[in-house]
């Protein structure tokens, strides 16, 4: 089975048991990050070392403002990568996820922000 048919299986499972937004969220950075990608590729036929392409092209692009993406979103970009893999491993019979082959890249958490109370200012 394709990637991007297996997707929209995946989709419709998800889509009843979470919120709407969180729903548009998963969808959004699969339609536009993750199915460009590996659309026309059998779900089968991923490998590792083609999920570490697809982790050196995301490093590459940027957002429309010309700056890398933070390493945070890079990170949720790759656990919904994941969550699919995981998911045909699951209940469709897909033998391994190869995305447990890699590394995981980037930062799960964002910084701590600092702000100054009115007295520091």
């Amino acid at each position: 089975m394709l990637f991007e048919s297996f997707v929209e299986i995946y989709l419709s499972v998800l889509k009843p048991r979470i919120k709407y937004d969180t729903y548009l969220t998963k969808a959004h950075i699969i339609e536009a990050k993750i199915i460009p990608y590996f659309a026309k590729k059998s779900i089968a036929e991923i490998t590792a070392p083609d999920i570490l392409q697809w982790q050196n092209e995301l490093l590459k692009k940027s957002d429309g403002e010309g700056k890398q993406y933070p390493q945070t979103y890079l990170r949720a970009i790759q656990n919904q990568l994941n969550a699919i893999l995981n998911h045909a491993n699951k209940y469709y019979g897909l033998t391994s996820n190869p995305a447990h082959k890699t590394t995981k890249m980037w930062k799960s958490k964002a910084q701590e922000m600092l702000f100054w109370t009115k007295e520091e200012y």
